[in-house]
């Protein structure tokens, strides 16, 4: 069963954030809602304040990464994702939706997905995410999953988008 994450784990991931992106990194809760007796939270990663910039392009677009958990159904929704400009196209984003899926691994979930917008469906498949079939019709933002669990069927998991 999927959990939510203790401020140890949080501290750990933003660790390890940290020496990929060499980017101070700070969790904050944001919201808590229930849907029909299904609770979810939504955790912010960005930039931390209190730690001076070690980039000058991040100044501008600093790191940011919104997480929305709900472990009743094991899913973790990649709300949005956005690296600076400057760190584009170095292999830091793959690195650190990898970081992410071992995080989500270690807390129990069994899926991620997102809406990916058009242009990021490129960068979301080198990730391993798939698009949801939309019987040949291409709509944006496209619903796309990554099963981190092989014994997970596809199916159970894209009944839970939405």
């Amino acid at each position: 069963m999927a959990s939510w994450p203790k401020a140890k784990q949080l501290a750990m991931i933003s660790r390890l954030l940290e020496e990929e992106l060499d980017e101070g990194i700070a969790w904050s809760k944001e919201e808590e809602q229930d849907r029909n007796g299904v609770l979810s939270r939504t955790y912010n990663l960005c930039r931390d304040e209190n730690v001076a910039l070690r980039h000058r392009c991040h100044f501008l677009a600093p790191l940011q990464l919104q997480l929305m958990l709900t472990p009743a159904f094991g899913l973790i929704t990649i709300g949005f994702f956005c690296l600076p400009e400057c760190d584009r196209n170095k292999g830091l984003g793959v690195k650190t939706i990898s970081k992410l899926e071992d995080f989500s691994k270690s807390l129990g979930y069994t899926a991620l997905t997102l809406n990916a917008m058009l242009g990021c469906e490129e960068f979301w498949q080198k990730c391993g995410f798939a698009a949801v079939s939309s019987g040949g019709w291409v709509r944006y933002p496209r619903p796309m999953i990554k099963l981190l669990r092989s014994n997970v069927r596809p199916e159970i998991g894209l009944c839970r988008i939405g």
